[in-house]
C-alpha cells in the first residue's frame, strides 16, 4: 500500500493544470498572493496534461525517469498512465482506486482503507478547486517567491500522512506551474515536470537543464 499511496499523492497534486509557456515572458508578471495564485491554477474538468517524472531512492543506483499522461475526465475521477517499458494505469473514481500494471493482476481498493489516501483525495479537491481554506485545513501552506519564480510549500498536518510524506512543493514562474516535488520517508524523492515543461524535460539529457525548467524556486531558499 505504501508505494501506491505515494504515487497517488503525486497523481492527485500533479493533475492540476500546467502553464502553457516554458520560456519566461520578456516582462515578468508579479507573483500574486497565495489565494490568487491557487485560483489561477484551478481547472474545471475535463482536463489533461503530459508529465515526466524522476524518482530517486537509496535503493536505486541512479534515478528512474517515467513519462505519461494525467487526465481528469470529470469531478472525482482521475487517471494516470505510465508509458514505455513499464506501462501502468492508475484511476481514482469516487472512493475507489484501481491500479493496472502490465504483467500483473489488477488491484482495486477503497480510499477508506487508508486515512492518508482520503486526505490526499481531499487535497486534490482543494487544489483543483483553488480552495485556499480547504488546503490550509490539510497542510501548513507557505508561498515563497523571488521575482517571478515561486514555490508553494505543503507540509501535512495529519500525523499519519507525515509518516509517509515529509513535504511537497509546487514550483513555477509567473502564472505557470512547472513542477511538483515530493519528499518521502526512507530517502525517496520525486519530481514531476508538467505540460510544456515535461516536453522539454523529455528531450533533455542534462539533469541541471531539466531542473532549471522548474524556475528559480527549484534550487534556492527564498526569503
Amino acid at each position: 500500500m505504501r508505494r501506491t499511496s505515494v504515487l497517488l499523492l503525486g497523481f492527485a497534486l500533479a493533475s492540476m493544470p500546467a502553464g502553457a509557456q516554458v520560456e519566461p515572458t520578456p516582462e515578468a508578471t508579479p507573483v500574486p498572493d497565495l489565494r490568487a495564485l491557487l485560483a489561477s491554477l484551478a481547472r474545471t474538468p475535463p482536463a489533461q496534461t503530459r508529465y515526466v517524472e524522476r524518482r530517486e531512492s537509496p535503493l536505486l543506483d541512479q534515478p528512474l525517469l517515467f513519462a505519461g499522461q494525467l487526465e481528469q475526465p470529470g469531478a472525482g475521477k482521475l487517471i494516470k498512465t505510465v508509458e514505455g517499458a513499464r506501462r501502468e494505469r492508475m484511476e481514482i473514481d469516487g472512493d475507489r482506486v484501481r491500479v493496472e500494471r502490465e504483467g500483473r493482476r489488477v488491484r482495486s481498493f477503497s480510499l477508506q482503507r487508508a486515512p492518508e489516501l482520503s486526505a490526499l483525495a481531499a487535497s486534490m479537491d482543494a487544489l483543483l478547486g483553488g480552495d485556499a481554506d480547504a488546503l490550509d485545513a490539510l497542510y501548513h501552506v507557505r508561498l515563497a517567491h523571488d521575482g517571478s519564480s515561486w514555490r508553494v510549500e505543503l507540509d501535512p498536518r495529519d500525523a499519519r500522512l507525515r509518516k509517509r510524506v515529509l513535504g511537497m512543493q509546487l514550483l513555477g514562474i509567473d502564472r505557470s506551474w512547472r513542477c511538483l516535488d515530493l519528499q518521502l520517508d526512507g530517502g525517496e524523492n520525486s519530481r514531476m515536470w508538467l505540460g510544456d515543461a515535461a516536453a522539454r524535460a523529455a528531450t533533455s539529457a542534462d539533469e541541471a537543464e531539466r531542473d532549471a525548467l522548474c524556475g528559480g524556486g527549484a534550487d534556492q531558499a527564498f526569503p
